[in-house]
């Protein structure tokens, strides 16, 4: 009932981008999980048309240290 009274800025989302899987033991790599977002659902209904993914633990730390790397060094960086 309170729920009712509150604004919904206040109430909890009904959909939400889930929590990446974490690894079962510190040896092991965090499974990849994919998640196709439901816009209106995350109260972006402009964007019901459009398609998008969170894919989560597809690169590890040293994957994303090596994009990262070469994508500095091919260019210069604007802003910088």
């Amino acid at each position: 009932m309170l729920s009712r009274l509150l604004p919904k800025v206040f109430q909890p989302p009904l959909y939400a981008i889930p929590e990446p899987p974490v690894p079962e033991s510190p040896n092991e790599q965090a499974p990849i999980a994919v998640h196709k977002l439901d816009f209106p659902a995350l109260g972006l209904p402009k964007y019901k048309e459009r398609f998008a993914l969170v894919i989560d633990n597809l690169f590890t730390e040293d994957d994303c240290d090596k994009l990262l790397n070469a994508a500095e060094a091919s260019a210069e960086w604007e802003g910088e």
